[in-house]
């Protein structure tokens, strides 16, 4: 049930015209100036003019559009109370109305005009000029020069540094209630500082004091801090919670806007909030997907339109009367995004336009010009016989220069092997469960891609596009897949995932990498490893060329909205799938979103150029000028639910596509109308929406699919024979590998690219030296010089305790940026096969090994010789061996630490967790590590904690290096006192008690005031709670095996959560159909008529689709193709 649509809300009774600004900020400090047009009805303070009720509740499409009442009084009813289930007011109902809902609450909200005011919204902009500040030229940060940026903020804080930018200038507009603003220009341009500043969002902006603005009387202070919440500026990222649920999100936004209770006769705020959460998505429908999570670039979730909608649905739900849209229709398909910004008032037809033009003072302003003009050139005037006698003297300077020059040919920039493999698909399904059962996404989706064709796939919001795509790159993990796919008609092998490039919609980087090192990267990881690195350098200086990046080659990638801009890093993406040399076919998502049309443009044509040497290339698409349009090939089209609605060659001018479309009952495309546009008004894509014809139907029941069907077995026939042709006489079939590197060389390449990263993250190198080293000498000065009694025996004992209890606050400092590198490698490098798991989870512990070597010197130097446990080396004359053994133990309980750290966090999604277990494990191991009670004061069930713990290894360790055969001499406060036995002496009196509990007598010949130590050396401590000197070496194998077991135990996790798994030996469901192949046996290896009931080349493999891994990191099934 889809109860949702745009289209319900293009037609609305009653529209009086309005005004529409346009203005284009070309360049920067271009003054803008927005006039009204002559006539305009609004010039008449006698007109209404909209009410708030309709500028809160109508939807963007209509919004501040006055829309008609109801004609009959007993139809002003409360729409959230007593609704009937086919009532068109009933947003959980299949007759539900828009139009109807808003009408309703509009006539019975202005039933009452005190208890539900009016407001609206209106502004000017006088004279506005905005200006912010940023330094001159920045750097890359490192370990290495980051002391030089102290002077560098020193200049910033005096102002020195700091270099004005102007980003508006002298911007004037007027913008009445019931108004749309629309705001032209190029990236750079102003257009989003405009918004942020009309909406009050102006942190790092700079307001002229000379500028004005003015909200219908009120001032800008006043509005952004007693009116907050009425101007609002919505960004064009679209930022959310990703695991909440679609409803959860719309809800909350609803709750927090919510009138008080009973605002409305008998609502609450709770049954207010819910009612119109159902009415938002079911007019932009989500009504679908509202107990799916709404995601984000790492979290599997809706679809991309989809998530575009709730960030609409959550600005309507604010109610709010001004609202400042930054790129507001990505994400949208073209259908979807008219709807959007539809305003019924705006002239739409040619006639109207035409009256509108000539109404306006610019045409008259025009008329003039032209007169003047003919006043100063009359035709066959002085003029002309001027301009004849130039153009004979220009005919004779480039008649000398073509005889006197020669024509070179310029070689073609893009010089690569030329392609030619086929790939090819059949009958693919995808689906999915949910908790309301199976949901289909894709629907028998057949087509191929020949080496030198550029094919779009298109489609509404929500079709399937990027799920198709991922299903053949193979790289869905998300549901059941179904199908056929082949390359030169031979079933994908392992390889074929690193064999393929895949633009996706995100852009993907490491933040610390300049341009050219990602390409590099990428270029020796994936290309093969027979080519020479200097061959593969060199390439990557190629694509650099091709795609234009020569002057930010070397500049850093940066965070979003910090470092590289949106076009430069879509370029970045397409070029790291570039240097990889795919050699089959080239995916990609999207490619032209967040991108001006002349960038845009320069993206497909590079595309277009590639092809030309015959690479395939398979392209989703939104919002393409028929210009991009008519540079593809071939077009697959897909409509809601995944179903296929066309396939096949475009034509010369589309005029393929416009015949089968036409054929087949719709109107007739106009000569000069946009052949994008007239396919989504014929198929009517606009969510919710109803059209007469199913072209999903129309398209499996077409001659044309047929011939589709027949294509693709031919051409799996002629292309498997061709490659039998070719491995005839081989003595063993090529081998596949899955990756294009070694495991030893992607572990290094991995380890010296995790090290250039570290090393350009001085805040996180620095934190963990300035910790390590404050928490050392803490410690050391807390106990500083201790000498050999009692109370220092004590005091040394409690700093090493103390010294354990680092790890706590020292391993959740990687955390963070263990997790950003793993969100990378899981979205992007690992399905694209540049490397393996296991060498991204050694590279990352590797890298550590250098940065906690230096910390163990660091907090060695500050707490070992502080402390005075060096004194004890001295006494007992093993100096050089008992420091380098203690910096050992340091060293090993470091890495033991980060090992642990990552273990722990190695499955879960957030730092937080990990850190609160961490610290319980830390602290249970504190507890049992034979410090605080002896390892004989234990009951006898905590008896295999303490032989467990690791700590109780290292502390054996640490304390018998720095105590072991230290005298201890107590002082006069810690001598006990006591008299002997009438007639004996003090020796003989103590004689059995020190043989069995040690210690010394200072006087033992004395008859009386005995003095007793209870302890002789700090041996016979150690010796108490089960450590020795000897143990030493012991200790510190073991420790070593800890470390062992959490690398390993970090392996198995990883692979036992984040890993898909194939089922060994399951058995072979036939499902899909064949194409009536042998094998070389002889035997038929399928047969029939492609029916989806027949054959299968699919094998599932994964977690199962209600297992908590697939509900929270969108992991379920990850399918191999495999042949019967």
């Amino acid at each position: 049930m889809d109860n949702s649509g745009y289209q319900r809300l293009r037609e609305p009774p009653i529209t009086p015209p309005s005004r529409v600004h346009t203005a284009y900020p070309r360049e920067k400090h271009q003054k803008i100036e927005c006039a009204p047009k002559p006539g305009d009805p609004f010039q008449d303070s006698s007109l209404p003019r909209p009410s708030f009720a309709e500028q809160r509740f109508e939807l963007p499409s209509t919004l501040l559009s006055p829309l008609k009442a109801p004609e009959s009084s007993d139809r002003f009813k409360n729409p959230f109370l007593n609704l009937l289930p086919n009532s068109p007011l009933n947003p959980r109902s299949d007759n539900f109305s828009p139009e109807e809902w808003i009408s309703n609450l509009v006539a019975f909200m202005g039933q009452d005009p005190r208890r539900y005011p009016r407001r609206s919204a209106g502004f000017s902009v006088e004279n506005l000029s905005v200006h912010a500040f940023r330094k001159p030229t920045d750097y890359q940060k490192n370990v290495g020069n980051i002391v030089f940026e102290m002077g560098a903020f020193a200049r910033w804080v005096v102002g020195s540094g700091k270099q004005k930018v102007q980003i508006l200038k002298g911007f004037d507009c007027l913008v009445e209630h019931g108004e749309m603003l629309l705001l032209l220009g190029r990236p750079g341009s102003g257009v989003s500082t405009l918004l942020k500043t009309i909406s009050g969002d102006t942190n790092g902006l700079f307001i002229d004091p000379d500028s004005t603005v003015n909200y219908q009387g009120v001032s800008m202070t006043e509005m952004h801090t007693s009116f907050r919440g009425e101007a609002i500026f919505v960004a064009d990222s679209d930022v959310h919670f990703p695991n909440l649920t679609v409803g959860e999100t719309l809800l909350f936004a609803a709750k927090a806007r919510a009138p008080p209770d009973f605002t409305f006769p008998g609502v609450t705020r709770q049954v207010y909030a819910e009612h119109m959460r159902d009415v938002i998505m079911a007019t932009l429908g989500l009504s679908h997907v509202e107990k799916m999570p709404v995601g984000n670039d790492y979290v599997k979730g809706i679809s991309a339109g989809e998530r575009k909608r709730v960030s609409i649905g959550e600005v309507v739900l604010s109610g709010c009367t001004l609202q400042c849209w930054d790129h507001s229709t990505r994400g949208l398909d073209t259908a979807s995004a008219l709807d959007f910004c539809f305003e019924f008032r705006v002239p739409r037809t040619p006639e109207e336009f035409v009256m509108v033009w000539k109404t306006s003072r610019y045409y008259a302003r025009l008329m003039l010009e032209l007169e003047a003009y003919e006043n100063e050139y009359p035709f066959d005037g002085s003029h002309a016989l001027d301009f004849a006698a130039a153009r004979r003297s220009q005919q004779a300077k480039y008649l000398f220069a073509s005889l006197s020059s020669s024509d070179y040919d310029l070689t073609n920039q893009f010089t690569e092997e030329r392609q030619t493999s086929t790939f090819q698909w059949k009958n693919i399904c995808l689906d999915i469960k949910t908790v309301d059962g199976t949901c289909r996404i894709l629907d028998h989706v057949d087509g191929w891609a020949k080496p030198g064709t550029l094919t779009a796939l298109m489609g509404p919001s929500g079709a399937g596009k990027t799920s198709l795509l991922d299903v053949l790159a193979s790289r869905s993990n998300v549901g059941i897949v179904s199908g056929e796919m082949f390359v030169d008609g031979c079933m994908t092998d392992i390889s074929f995932q690193r064999k393929v490039g895949y633009v996706q919609q995100q852009d993907f980087h490491l933040s610390t990498m300049t341009v050219r090192e990602a390409l590099q990267f990428s270029a020796t990881m994936r290309q093969s490893s027979k080519v020479t690195k200097k061959e593969k350098f060199a390439y990557v200086e190629e694509i650099i060329k091709l795609l234009e990046m020569d002057v930010y080659a070397d500049a850093v990638v940066g965070a979003p909205r910090e470092g590289l801009n949106i076009e430069q890093r879509k370029k970045l993406t397409i070029g790291v799938e570039l240097v990889a040399k795919p050699k089959l076919l080239l995916f990609l998502d999207e490619p032209t979103s967040d991108l001006d049309s002349s960038t845009a443009w320069d993206i497909i044509g590079l595309l277009k150029r590639i092809t030309t040497h015959g690479q395939a290339v398979l392209c989703s698409i939104h919002q393409p000028s028929m210009a991009l349009f008519q540079r593809f090939d071939s077009l697959l089209f897909l409509g809601p639910g995944g179903r296929p609605i066309y396939f096949g060659r475009l034509g010369v001018n589309c005029e393929t596509v416009k015949k089968y479309f036409e054929a087949n009952g719709a109107d007739r495309c106009p000569s000069d109308g946009n052949v994008v546009e007239w396919i989504m008004q014929t198929i009517d894509c606009t969510s919710g929406s109803q059209n007469a014809i199913d072209w999903p139907e129309v398209w499996k029941n077409s001659h044309e699919l047929v011939l589709v069907h027949r294509k693709l077995d031919h051409m799996r026939k002629a292309l498997c024979a061709r490659s039998s042709f070719f491995l005839t006489g081989t003595k063993k079939s090529p081998r596949r590998k899955e990756f294009a590197t070694p495991f030893f060389l992607q572990v290094w390449h991995c380890f010296r690219r995790t090290s250039l990263h570290y090393w350009r993250m001085p805040s996180y190198i620095y934190s963990k030296i300035a910790l390590c080293l404050f928490y050392a000498l803490f410690i050391g000065s807390s106990f500083f010089k201790n000498m050999n009694s009692l109370q220092d025996l004590r005091n040394q004992i409690l700093g090493v305790f103390m010294l354990l209890a680092l790890a706590s606050s020292f391993v959740p400092q990687l955390l963070p940026n263990f997790l950003v590198q793993r969100a990378l490698f899981e979205a992007r490098e690992y399905p694209a096969k540049i490397y393996s798991w296991p060498a991204f989870i050694i590279s990352n512990v590797l890298v550590e090994l250098p940065w906690n070597t230096l910390v163990a010197i660091i907090v060695f130097l500050s707490w070992y010789y502080p402390t005075g446990m060096y004194e004890n080396a001295l006494l007992t004359k093993t100096m050089l061996e008992r420091n380098g053994v203690m910096l050992l133990f340091i060293w090993v309980y470091l890495i033991y630490a980060s090992t642990f750290g990552f273990m722990v966090q190695i499955d879960l999604e957030f730092t937080e967790l990990a850190g609160n277990l961490l610290n319980v494990a830390f602290l249970l191991s504190l507890m049992f590590c034979s410090i605080i009670p002896a390892p004989t004061a234990l009951p006898q069930i905590w008896d295999i904690v303490w032989r467990l713990s690791p700590f109780t290894y290292l502390v054996d360790g640490i304390l018998s290096v720095g105590l072991a055969n230290d005298p201890v001499t107590c002082s006069q406060y810690e001598f006990l006192h006591f008299e002997p036995v009438t007639g004996s002496s003090c020796g003989s009196y103590m004689a059995s008690y020190i043989h069995q509990a040690g210690g010394y007598l200072t006087n033992p010949s004395a008859k009386s005031r005995c003095l007793y130590c209870p302890l002789k050396d700090a041996n016979e401590f150690l010796a108490g709670a089960g450590m020795s000197y000897n143990n030493r070496w012991r200790n510190f194998c073991v420790m070593w095996a800890y470390v062992g077991f959490n690398v390993i135990m970090t392996l198995f996790l990883y692979w036992l959560v984040r890993i898909p798994k194939g089922w060994v030996g399951k058995p072979r469901v036939v499902l899909g159909g064949a194409s009536g192949l042998r094998d070389g046996n002889g035997s038929e290896v399928g047969g029939g008529d492609g029916s989806h009931s027949e054959r299968s080349f699919v094998k599932v493999r994964g977690y199962k689709e209600d297992s908590p891994q697939s509900r929270k990191y969108g992991r379920s099934d990850e399918i191999e193709l495999v042949e019967m």
